[in-house]
């Protein structure tokens, strides 16, 4: 009896002067929402309420923490991170019970990212959404489980002593009792790291693109706390330079006689308390064989060793075949934080005229690269390639262009050239003088692929590119050739006005042309090059397929527009005069049955066995041998066949004026496409060079 009074007597009087606690065991519920009905809209409130949940981010309805009445506390992101955090009114010194049906959620969008999470302390369950990926993490290792569905509900079981992280129970299992995970899977991760905090709850759900959502339920929650008989004690924790210099102090509590063990945070670099320029980094620490003494007699210091950092410059530079192009990037970065992202411009303009466009690939799909800063004045290069482009005349960021077009970082700014983009609105891009160019257009969708952007970019009021755009990377269209006869403004419009679609970046080749004229008489000219070249959209391109002094030369329309280089070629037009082609193009027709042949360079000398189309004329001539052929013409090779020949069209095309000579017998008549026709052909026929109606 005396013994048991003098006992409680001394806990009563330690009690009191604070050196350590002791309580009798007792058992209580600190927080339940046991079934959904439970929850209500007051279980949301602001952060600085204890006992209430609060999303870490939210706006208006788009995401955060809301009431489901089918489901309980549901956390709702949208292209963002949402914490729903319970803040617990927690004794010190207990053991905390936790028991919750968590449900593992879903999302809209496919993406290997999203995910949800349950976690107290250091102890976390994860389940990635769409790819149910399901994991725990204890102490910061991570431990794969079995995959666990979406929408799935996960009975949670934690017992977790507060004064040394011990964990006695932990258990998961689903609705039909399956064991998703127990004691024996956590192995040696049974103890939370030192520091962890046991005052919150967290629910929470990511999403990693702005127009899709993940979300995750809290179906039921219970908390309880039994005190224990533990006692306790503070000990300090001093943060110092290697001159004793204390940068930082703080107090800590533990159980009288546990060995003091740093925090795995105390490790961590932090920065100074005043104006956080100057930062420090953990060096040594002297807590070995220290352990936590009761207060009544003296208090435990553990001195952390720190240093200041310092900042180490870098540079960045580009090329091309070893000769430096004007982007560079300069900056500093902590000795302790060497990776460094840096953006850079897709293209570049490169040459003595800067005139050819050299570029540098994405990295997947990021117009980002990371660099490793390894020492002070470190400097990296970035190379980039040819593109095959010679011929540039401007090269821009979009951000840089337009008149009254907003400019912005998109959210996928690491997929963009040089980090900017200007909004898909409309606008004035540039003024281009006369001549003859192909416009590239670089744009970002930046919805991830679920809608589709328009654009049409007009030279004056002629639309010469319209294209589209889905997806959250840079995408690329040109333009077919095209020609400004004055000086004129590149427009462009667009049907999805966004802050996260845009243009980000244009470029404009500037093409060499040549002048060919269009007979007035004869609507024809002959041509070849050693280029392809492409010819106006009322100009049709005549192959000629087949040549003897009866028949005469045959020709044949073509489709496409472009000529191949050394081929020659008739031209057809109803617009006469100087027509302007363009040295650029890839030809889609077939040449394989051409025997019109090419005189590009104007030193072809004739044997007499050559015939070249006569000025004025839908004839060929024979051309004397010793002649040399003009340079950028056509001709057709026929021994013997006489002085000239008449041309045969595919289909009537202004076939006039066609003279009787050898090839030609004057006592046959022929049908508006060249053709012999008898004496019971009815309709326009061709005879002794004249037309006439055969009835």
């Amino acid at each position: 009896m005396k013994k048991n009074y003098l006992k409680t007597l001394l806990l009563a009087t330690m009690f009191v002067v604070g050196a350590y606690t002791s309580l009798a065991q007792t058992t209580s519920t600190i927080y339940e929402r046991t079934d959904v009905s439970a929850w209500s809209a007051s279980d949301i409130t602001s952060a600085t309420t204890v006992g209430y949940w609060t999303p870490s981010s939210s706006s208006g309805t788009l995401w955060g923490t809301f009431i489901d009445p089918t489901n309980g506390l549901k956390s709702f992101s949208r292209g963002n991170t949402v914490n729903s955090v319970l803040t617990l009114n927690r004794a010190a010194n207990t053991m905390v019970t936790i028991d919750a049906v968590w449900n593992t959620g879903s999302s809209t969008y496919p993406s290997s990212s999203n995910s949800t999470s349950f976690k107290y302390g250091d102890f976390t369950i994860t389940n990635l959404t769409r790819y149910n990926g399901t994991s725990i993490t204890i102490n910061g290792q991570n431990i794969a489980l079995a995959n666990v569905l979406n929408n799935t509900d996960v009975n949670i079981h934690l017992v977790v002593n507060s004064v040394n992280g011990q964990i006695s129970e932990a258990t998961g299992t689903l609705t039909d009792n399956t064991v998703l995970f127990d004691m024996t899977k956590l192995g040696t991760n049974t103890t939370f790291a030192t520091g962890s905090n046991y005052e919150t709850i967290t629910l929470g759900s990511y999403c990693s693109v702005s127009k899709n959502n993940t979300s995750t339920f809290l179906k039921s929650l219970k908390v309880q706390q039994t005190t224990q008989d533990v006692a306790t004690a503070n000990y300090t924790v001093n943060f110092a330079t290697s001159d004793g210099t204390i940068v930082r102090t703080e107090t800590r509590n533990g159980p009288v006689g546990n060995a003091i063990v740093p925090y795995s945070t105390d490790k961590n670099a932090f920065f100074d308390a005043v104006d956080n320029t100057i930062k420090y980094l953990y060096v040594s620490d002297d807590s070995n064989g220290k352990t936590i003494v009761d207060n009544s007699t003296s208090t435990t210091v553990v001195t952390i060793t720190v240093r200041p950092a310092v900042k180490w410059a870098y540079t960045v530079t580009t090329s091309y075949n070893s000769v430096t192009l004007p982007y560079s990037v300069s900056g500093e970065t902590w000795e302790d934080v060497p990776s460094v992202k840096i953006s850079y411009p897709r293209f570049q303009a490169a040459g003595t005229n800067k005139n050819i466009l050299v570029e540098k690939i994405p990295n997947t799909n990021d117009l980002v690269q990371t660099i490793s800063v390894t020492s002070n004045n470190y400097t990296q290069d970035f190379a980039y390639s040819a593109t095959g482009i010679e011929d540039l005349y401007l090269l821009s960021e979009a951000e840089n262009l337009g008149t009254g077009i907003p400019t912005n970082a998109t959210s996928f700014t690491s997929r963009v050239s040089n980090g900017l983009i200007i909004y898909a609105s409309s606008g004035t891009l540039i003024n281009l003088p006369t001549g003859s160019y192909k416009f590239t257009l670089g744009m970002i969708g930046g919805d991830g692929g679920t809608h589709t952007t328009y654009y049409t970019v007009s030279a004056g009021a002629n639309s010469i590119l319209s294209t589209s755009c889905n997806g959250n990377m840079l995408a690329l269209a040109t333009s077919k050739a095209f020609t400004v006869s004055e000086p004129t403004d590149i427009t462009f419009t667009c049907s999805d006005p966004n802050s996260s679609r845009g243009i980000d970046l244009i470029y404009i080749e500037q093409l060499a042309t040549t002048t060919v004229n269009i007979n007035a008489t004869s609507n024809l000219a002959s041509f070849s090059s050693s280029q392809a070249a492409t010819v106006p959209d009322d100009v049709t391109i005549y192959i000629a397929t087949a040549a003897d002094a009866i028949n005469g030369i045959s020709l044949t329309k073509l489709a496409g527009k472009v000529i191949p280089a050394n081929t020659g070629v008739l031209l057809y037009s109803a617009t006469t005069g100087d027509q302007t082609l363009i040295y650029t193009g890839t030809s889609t027709d077939d040449f394989s049955t051409n025997i019109l042949k090419a005189t590009n360079d104007g030193t072809y000398t004739s044997t007499g066995s050559e015939y070249a189309l006569i000025k004025g004329e839908q004839n060929f001539a024979q051309v004397q041998s010793g002649i040399v052929i003009p340079s950028n013409k056509a001709y057709v090779t026929i021994p013997g066949a006489g002085a000239k020949l008449s041309i045969n069209f595919d289909q009537a095309t202004s076939i006039t004026n066609l003279n009787a000579g050898v090839g030609y017998d004057s006592a046959t008549s022929y049908n508006l496409s060249g053709q012999k026709v008898n004496a019971s052909y009815k309709g326009i026929i061709i005879k002794n060079g004249k037309k006439y109606i055969a009835r």
